[in-house]
Formats: structure tokens, C-alpha cells, sequence
């Protein structure tokens, strides 16, 4: 499996990341044994990243990820996201109640990951959507005291944040959405670049 930097770390991944979503949320689901085992499949053959979120199920795919990776935690790198409210009871999307990433839920979001996933840090943590109502560089500063506490690697925006507002900033290291082919212009892979090297 070829492998690719993440950041100014050098943080070595798969080429090839499982996004573990639809295991258990969205797409019907999958059995936890079933699970499982591709999870395990995926890394026997190479596969080092493992992509989640606390909205997936909720928290049921976070749940489902700490499971699998016992004794196989030394060999992956889990990236998760966090910055939906997320209501009690109900099911699925009715739980999901807009956007939030106000200081106490981002710290409420990183201590759940941490427990459900059943891990002592984090690897890579991005901001699912941005919230409104929220400075960006509170979320940067949250993001920054977790850092120091050594509860996560790198970071990231979402999609939905321009590019060009994270200048001051400085903080990104990963660009999984905006990046991507089908979200934007190229040229935004040139200022993304200039960025991060930083």
C-alpha cells in the first residue's frame, strides 16, 4: 500500500483511507461482526486510516471503531469530527439539530471521541461544518489547547470555510473536503499549499 504526509508533522497514512460511516449509519448499516472484520481485512491489507465522526449513527460508528481497533491501534490512524448539536433520544438524523461548535460542545466532542473510540489521542480532528455564530478562532483556540494536551495530531476546517480565511490562522494541515475534485476550484490547492507550509 503506498502511503501519504499528512501536515508539517509528516504524518504517514494509507494512500487508501476506510471511511467507516456507513457501517453503521445512512447506508442501512452493517452487523458489528461484519464490521469488524472488514475493518480488520482493510488493515491486514494495508489500510492505515480510518475516517469517522460523532454524528455517524450517532456515536454509534465511534463506538464501533474502538472496538475493532483493539490490538491493532499501534498499526492505524483514526481521523473524527466533530460540530453538529446533537440532541438526546430518537434515532439517526432526527437526533442531528444544526450545527455547533461553540468552545464547551468542542471540548464536549473531543472528551466523547476520545471515550467512545477508547483512545489516548486523537490522530486527526476536523471541524465537520462551520457554525455560524462561532469565531473561527475559538474553534482554533479549542483546537489548539487540545493540541497541547496532547489529545490530537492535526487538524482540520470543513468544506464549507473559504480557504482564504484560514491565512491568519495557521492551523490547517488536512484538506479532505476542499480538496477534493468534485468541491471547488484547483487553484484553491495552490493557497492550500502555501498554508500549510507554514
Amino acid at each position: 500500500m503506498e502511503t501519504r504526509y499528512l501536515g508539517k508533522k509528516k504524518f504517514q497514512v494509507s494512500a487508501l483511507g476506510l471511511g467507516c460511516m456507513g457501517m453503521s449509519f445512512a447506508y442501512g448499516g452493517a452487523e458489528e461482526s461484519q464490521a469488524i472484520n472488514t475493518i480488520h481485512a482493510a488493515v491486514d491489507l494495508g489500510v492505515t486510516f480510518l475516517d469517522t465522526a460523532e454524528v455517524y449513527g450517532p456515536f454509534e460508528n465511534e463506538v464501533l471503531i474502538g472496538k475493532a481497533i483493539k490490538g491493532v491501534r499501534d498499526k492505524v490512524q483514526i481521523a473524527t469530527k466533530f460540530g453538529f448539536r446533537i440532541l438526546p433520544g430518537g434515532q439517526g438524523l432526527e437526533r442531528m439539530a444544526g450545527v455547533d461548535s461553540r468552545p464547551e460542545h468542542v471540548r464536549e466532542a473531543v472528551e466523547g471521541s476520545l471515550k467512545r473510540l477508547n483512545v489516548e489521542t486523537i490522530d486527526l480532528l476536523y471541524q465537520h461544518r462551520v457554525d455560524p455564530t462561532v469565531p473561527v478562532e475559538d474553534v482554533v483556540e479549542q483546537w489548539q489547547i487540545w493540541s497541547r494536551k496532547g489529545k490530537f495530531s492535526i487538524s482540520d476546517f470543513p468544506r464549507s470555510l473559504p480557504i482564504l480565511y484560514a491565512g491568519p490562522v495557521k492551523f490547517i494541515r488536512s484538506p479532505p473536503f476542499r480538496l477534493n475534485i468534485l468541491s471547488g476550484p484547483a487553484s484553491r490547492k495552490k493557497t492550500f499549499l502555501k498554508l500549510a507550509a507554514n
